[in-house]
């Protein structure tokens, strides 16, 4: 029985393609810049103290958000094709507001990762259906 198991979990890594890890890693790191750009605009954005705070609050809100309908075990996880399209929504408001908390660079690095995270999901989703 254990052996069977093992052998079921070595088959599933084996399973997984370059693109699929690529995209996985690319998913996970543009989640945190994504909570890096909220927190950090504010923080840009609003003087004194408040901009802590609001950095904070807003970077707490998008957690919820994208715990409740985008993340992978999510219990009401957005239906295909709003769940990309929801999550470059996510991904350009992040990059708008590096553009506002004067991060131009940063803000096209983001956008053009964010494109072509969402486009290698749509292929990587019609590859497998």
């Amino acid at each position: 029985m254990e052996q069977r198991r093992r052998r079921q979990r070595n088959t599933l890594v084996l399973q997984l393609k370059p693109l699929d890890v690529f995209h996985a890693v690319l998913s996970f790191v543009l989640e945190v810049a994504m909570l890096a750009a909220f927190g950090f605009s504010m923080i840009r954005l609003v003087p004194g103290p408040w901009g802590i705070v609001l950095g904070l609050v807003v970077a707490a809100i998008v957690v919820s958000v994208w715990g409740g309908f985008l993340a992978p075990k999510a219990r009401r996880r957005l239906s295909w094709p709003l769940l990309p399209v929801a999550t470059l929504g996510l991904f350009l408001v992040a990059a708008l507001l590096l553009l506002l908390a004067s991060l131009p660079v940063l803000a096209l690095v983001m956008t053009i990762l964010a494109v072509v995270h969402v486009a290698l999901g749509f292929y990587l989703y019609r590859r497998a259906h």
